[in-house]
């Protein structure tokens, strides 16, 4: 696999140069949040926030 290295983030690198991205499960990506944003699924009221959150993300489009 070509790896681009960082001093060539602004350049216009071809699209198949580019390093290609795992998709990582479902389940990881929750565990992960859960980890950096200290909160837990179980929790309704953590849920509900998060939630929120993803909303307002999409909605002035940080994702």
């Amino acid at each position: 696999m070509h790896v681009v290295p960082p001093c060539c983030d602004g350049l216009c690198v071809p699209k198949a140069s580019r390093p290609k991205r795992v998709a990582a499960s479902p389940y990881y990506q929750l565990r992960r949040i859960e980890e950096i944003a200290a909160v837990e699924r179980s929790s309704g009221d953590d849920r509900r926030a998060l939630h929120r959150g993803f909303n307002v993300a999409r909605v002035i489009e940080l994702r």
